[in-house]
């Protein structure tokens, strides 16, 4: 729990001045005095968060407004850049999926299934930014099984140098399949 009269710090990446106002509210009942800064893109929403690394919270919507996309692995990175609590409005579609698997993982415990223009309680996502969610409600509520995916995350880098690695010409290896075998039994951990 933060300590009262705190200034708690926060990123909403949607622009609708009720819900936020709602969201302040709810959380300076808690005792916490609330900065908040709106960015309404991933690429500003992503340089803020790089920026500001000692934020409390980051709310954010699957479907940002100007139709934009954040996938599951784009909001594990982000909560890769600081240790806020990362509140995500997700579609109920997702409940029980393999994104919801990789939200968990990452340790976003805070998302919420919210469908249509009743859209989410600003209580329950004020909850969630001060006090988060235990993993255990988390993982029912996502309905998730097993708390770890059956394939390893797979990040940008990894994925560019392995890629790489594949289509390069000074690497040995006189084809892409034989490449191809070395990065399966390097991931495997087989030998020849």
């Amino acid at each position: 729990m933060y300590k009262k009269d705190r200034t708690f710090k926060v990123l909403f990446g949607f622009n609708f001045e009720a819900a936020e106002r709602a969201i302040f509210t709810n959380i300076e009942a808690y005792g916490l005095k609330v900065q908040g800064t709106s960015r309404y893109t991933k690429t500003m929403i992503r340089d803020y968060i790089k920026k500001n690394p000692d934020l409390d919270a980051v709310f954010l919507k699957e479907y940002l407004d100007g139709g934009e996309k954040f996938g599951a692995l784009e909001l594990s990175e982000l909560a890769d850049e600081c240790d806020a609590n990362f509140v995500v409005i997700m579609r109920s579609a997702n409940k029980g999926r393999e994104a919801m698997k990789i939200l968990y993982c990452a340790g976003i415990t805070g998302a919420v299934f919210a469908d249509g223009k009743r859209g989410a309680d600003p209580r329950l996502l004020a909850e969630l930014a001060v006090k988060g969610r235990h993993n255990k409600a988390a993982r029912e509520y996502y309905k998730v099984d097993a708390p770890m995916p059956d394939y390893g995350v797979l990040n940008f880098e990894d994925f560019r140098d392995t890629y790489s690695y594949l289509i390069g010409s000074d690497i040995p290896g006189s084809t892409i399949i034989d490449r191809f075998i070395d990065i399966t039994r390097s991931l495997l951990n087989l030998s020849d």
